[in-house]
């Protein structure tokens, strides 16, 4: 049995089906909503009528929102030496017990 289901989304008043896993419907209809959301915001905030340059705009949102967060999860030397540090010191504690 496939793990694969077709679902509908809209997205700039556009209904488009595709083709998920089942672990994913939620995460979908979730950036569904959530581009819906940035693509209103835009409408409203800079009065552009091109459904093409607010979906750009949208794209730009999220690859900077992603490069963000991308950034944000490295670790930095300190980071990694601390860490360093404390592998050693628990290792010591384990080959003491």
């Amino acid at each position: 049995m496939s793990n694969q289901v077709s679902i509908k989304v809209q997205i700039g008043k556009r209904d488009y089906k595709t083709l998920v896993s089942k672990d994913e419907v939620q995460f979908v209809q979730q950036a569904e909503q959530k581009l819906n959301e940035i693509l209103k915001e835009y409408d409203a905030k800079y009065n552009i009528e091109d459904m093409r340059d607010l979906l750009a705009m949208a794209a730009l949102y999220f690859a900077t929102e992603s490069m963000k967060k991308q950034g944000s999860n490295e670790l930095s030397e300190v980071d990694l030496a601390k860490l360093d540090e404390a592998n050693e010191l628990l290792g010591k504690y384990i080959a003491a017990l």
